[in-house]
């Protein structure tokens, strides 16, 4: 009886690490596309550059978590969960960048659940034929699939904002000036909603306080656009913004700084 419990234990141990692994393999590699995508330097870099990250974004999904789906296959979710959460918000601000970028609109929990299920058939799914088995016709089958609590994608949308916060400050750099009222907005209306919803953990209430540095830093921007803005040449503007002490951001899109 206790070597089966041991066994058990420790088959749930090499199950958590490995996905633990897996999970810091997905938060490279969205690290990596959230630096391809401030790289985008007008229209013309813009079209190869979202190509390229559609390109990692479906070999992330295609290896990483569908290996972190077939580990979760059959199991309860909650007892792996915190071994792929740093992942999985790395994840989500990945993808919610790309989504940004591309449609100019916020990525929905349902659109990130889409992008986490798979419908290719395993060996372990589970298959219903129906009352008379000697039919044949369509099966039904559970879908494999990463189980994404909604705190999860919430989390992930709060670290968006500091990379929106970063992409106002470069187009500011590269004199697209009407860009970070745009996004101002867009974090203003976020932090709305995240005072809406509350503080329901110590987690939540971290990643509340850094939006709210972001959204301060955007609006500080964007008041000396609108103040100075035509008193201090286009070309000096991100010197002007560098020389405030309280903004410590990156103007450079080739430095790793920026991801930190």
């Amino acid at each position: 009886m206790f070597h089966e419990c041991q066994e058990e234990l420790d088959m749930r141990h090499d199950k958590y690490e490995r996905i633990a692994k897996l999970s810091r393999n997905v938060t490279i590699e969205s690290k990596r596309v959230i630096f391809l995508l401030h790289r985008i330097n007008g229209d013309e870099s813009c079209k190869r550059i979202l190509d390229e990250v559609e390109q990692k974004l479906d070999l992330l999904q295609n290896t990483e978590w569908h290996q972190i789906a077939l580990e979760l296959q059959n199991e309860d979710p909650y007892q792996f969960l915190r071994a792929y959460s740093p992942g999985l918000q790395e994840y989500v601000e990945a993808l919610a960048f790309f989504h940004y970028v591309q449609q100019h609109t916020l990525l929905t929990a349902q659109q990130l659940k889409h992008s986490l299920t798979f419908s290719e058939l395993s060996g372990n799914d589970v298959y219903e034929p129906g009352i008379d088995s000697t039919v044949k016709g369509p099966i039904l089958l559970r879908p494999l699939s990463v189980y994404v609590p909604l705190t999860e994608y919430i989390l992930g949308l709060a670290d968006l904002t500091g990379e929106m916060m970063r992409m106002a400050i470069n187009c500011i750099g590269r004199g697209e000036l009407s860009k970070p009222f745009e996004l101002c907005q867009c974090i203003r209306s976020m932090h709305n909603a995240f005072l809406s919803y509350g503080s329901h953990s110590r987690e939540m209430l971290v990643k509340f306080s850094v939006l709210r540095q972001s959204m301060r830093k955007v609006e500080d921007a964007c008041y000396t656009l609108k103040v100075r803005g035509s008193e201090i040449p286009r070309h000096l503007l991100a010197d002007e913004l560098k020389s405030l002490s309280h903004l410590p951001l990156c103007f450079e899109t080739n430095s790793d700084d920026c991801l930190d």
